[in-house]
């Protein structure tokens, strides 16, 4: 039962009010409480609007009837209900009359929608509650923390557009942005608390750690986050070592919001990417051999496990097209192969580790390779290749998943769907097996 998008949802609302107060602070009184033609006036009218609809909601959440009290405020005509041209001041204004009082219920009110929604047990939890038509509803979590915060993001745009017309630098409230929801429900709640040692880098809200908010950028949040994590590896907290290969965490938009290092990023839950390639020899129509490489045994993850023919982590500084031609030179010895490699997608996968949540990205290549290409080792992370018909490899698979690196299960079985080799008639749960080829975080 996963209520991670009500909790997302509602730490946004008090992320995004604390936004909308910074961009307001600069506002000299006189324009703050003028009437600037907005439905409910002012900006101090809207913003106490927001409140008021907030408290209405949180009310229902909780199971108490909010209306007894707050629809009065609701319950007018509309002349009443929205400022009239030349009003001099409307009763929404009137709810909390200083700017001060307003400013700091916003925050708080949207905080005790936070902690509630924590307490419930799922975004499917039902609950019923009177409206302000006075009819009894049935609502699930979800749909009403959704219905707040789409509610105050309406409002939250018209004061921006106001703000703009001040010239006034509006807020940048872009839910993808949003850097509260960045690590949010991606590390265990024991790291949480071991990143509490670093006030200046993370701000702990009950069960979420959030970025501090004085780091803006990516030149800030950087080099702030590699002081973290070589502090964690150094003290052994983190169990790999570092990489000297960076990796940049993004957010929803896949905007890098910083940099961190490859041995760090499991820790934070910070999706990864990689490329693989397929080298296979086509013998004839469905007639496929695939090559193998069975990793050595010196390696600190996944010792004598097959794998594909070529694989690695891709680093910020190179394409994932260069990067898998470099790959497959340094691992198999294959060089000018641009003609022969194509291409063909990618694969995700989410899987929860005992240091921290792998969520990885894979760009996939294959090579049509003839039989008289071999490929050669040329490091010592690969013990031999193998060329292997899909018949075996899919029968291991089926049988022996746990001799495979666990992701290249994945990969080989989207070489046989892409190929004709896995098709609807022949293979169970077929378009679930597609689904979970592509999968994301919950958050």
């Amino acid at each position: 039962m996963n209520k991670a998008p009500a909790t997302m949802n509602a730490r946004y609302n008090v992320w995004a009010n604390s936004k909308l107060l910074e961009a307001i602070a600069p506002v000299r009184s006189k324009e703050y409480f003028a009437h600037q033609r907005l439905p409910f006036r002012s900006i101090h009218g809207t913003l106490n609007h927001i409140i008021l609809a907030d408290k209405l909601l949180y009310g229902r959440l909780s199971g108490g009837d909010a209306n007894t009290t707050l629809a009065k405020y609701w319950d007018r005509p509309d002349q009443e209900l929205y400022a009239q041209e030349g009003a001099k001041k409307t009763y929404w204004e009137e709810y909390l009359p200083t700017r001060e009082e307003t400013a700091k219920e916003l925050i708080v009110q949207a905080k005790k929608m936070v902690d509630l929604v924590d307490t419930l047990p799922s975004s499917d939890t039902k609950i019923v509650y009177r409206a302000t038509d006075g009819f009894m509803k049935e609502k699930n979590v979800g749909f009403l923390v959704l219905h707040a915060v789409n509610h105050a993001t309406h409002h939250r745009g018209q004061i921006t557009a106001v703000l703009a017309q001040m010239n006034q630098p509006p807020p940048s409230l872009d839910f993808s942005i949003c850097s509260s929801c960045l690590l949010h429900d991606l590390i265990s709640i024991m790291s949480m608390y071991l990143l509490q040692a670093y006030p200046n880098v993370f701000v702990h809200e009950k069960e979420a750690i959030c970025l501090h908010s004085s780091l803006k950028n990516e030149n800030e949040l950087s080099p702030a986050m590699e002081i973290v994590a070589k502090d964690l590896i150094n003290s052994n907290i983190i169990k790999e070592k570092w990489k000297g290969e960076e990796y940049g965490a993004r957010n929803n938009s896949e905007d890098i919001i910083f940099h961190i290092d490859r041995g760090a990023a499991t820790f934070f839950g910070i999706t990864q990417f990689g490329c693989h390639l397929n080298g296979y020899v086509r013998h004839g129509p469905n007639d496929f051999s695939i090559w193998m490489g069975l990793r050595d045994k010196s390696r600190s993850r996944w010792p004598n496990r097959w794998d594909s023919i070529a694989g690695g982590g891709l680093p910020l500084d190179i394409s994932p097209w260069d990067n898998m031609l470099k790959e497959a030179f340094e691992e198999a010895g294959l060089k000018n192969i641009s003609h022969l490699m194509t291409s063909v997608g990618a694969l995700s996968y989410v899987n929860s580790e005992p240091e921290g949540l792998k969520n990885n990205t894979m760009y996939v290549f294959d090579i049509a390779m003839t039989e008289d290409m071999i490929p050669k080792i040329q490091e010592d992370e690969v013990d031999h290749f193998e060329l292997w018909p899909l018949d075996k490899v899919f029968d291991l698979i089926e049988n022996s998943p746990e001799c495979f690196k666990p992701d290249i299960c994945m990969l080989l079985v989207d070489f046989g769907i892409r190929h004709g080799i896995l098709t609807a008639d022949n293979t169970h749960q077929y378009t679930k097996l597609i689904q979970s080829l592509h999968t994301s975080p919950p958050y």
